[in-house]
């Protein structure tokens, strides 16, 4: 793309994100990849995931986990894979999906 002049833009989800794998219990909250997280970087009153994070500060999207952007882990680890992104991949910039 930029070698035809063009910008690319990375469709990103920040607020919610499907897991790779299920935990112990059968619930799918073991998250792989660049967010390698687990239950504790989910919202603990999302009902269908078993989070063990703080409170959701939103809507609870119940296709999948509610990740709790209240902790600094979260917010860490996001920063530098949009980063990676920027930097590695060569994204340009974001269109932010599901944001209020």
């Amino acid at each position: 793309m930029h070698s035809q002049d063009l910008l690319a833009l990375g469709d990103v989800v920040l607020n919610h994100r499907c897991a790779h794998k299920q935990s112990p219990n059968g619930v799918w909250n073991i998250f792989g990849g660049k967010l390698s997280w687990g239950p504790e970087a989910i919202v603990c009153d999302d009902p269908n995931f078993q989070g063990r994070g703080n409170p959701s500060s939103g809507d609870i999207f119940h296709a999948a986990p509610n990740i709790d952007h209240s902790q600094e882990f979260v917010r860490k680890d996001i920063k530098e894979w949009l980063n990676w992104l920027r930097n590695y991949i060569g994204y340009d910039g974001w269109r932010l999906d599901f944001v209020r």
